[in-house]
């Protein structure tokens, strides 16, 4: 049997509003990385989300992680849409 991990992820602006909660619980496969997890949300809300997550960037802690980062020990991974304005 494959050991999985739950992953807490804080999502922000349109994300929040195309998943409809602030914050989702994801189990992932042991070893997954950031671009895993991303997969995993877009799988759980829906293709129209897919084309925003390639465009953010996620982060954990006060720092933000390359899509190969694995998630495990990272705590709380948010996802950061992109931003526009002036």
């Amino acid at each position: 049997m494959a050991m999985t991990m739950r992953v807490v992820v804080e999502l922000l602006g349109p994300v929040r509003e195309a998943v409809g909660s602030p914050i989702v619980e994801l189990e992932l496969d042991a070893g997954a990385t950031v671009a895993d997890l991303g997969r995993a949300l877009a799988a759980r809300a829906g293709s129209p989300i897919a084309p925003l997550l390639e465009r953010c960037r996620f982060a954990a802690g006060d720092r933000v992680v390359d899509l190969e980062t694995p998630v495990e020990g990272l705590g709380t991974v948010v996802v950061i849409p992109p931003v526009s304005g002036g």
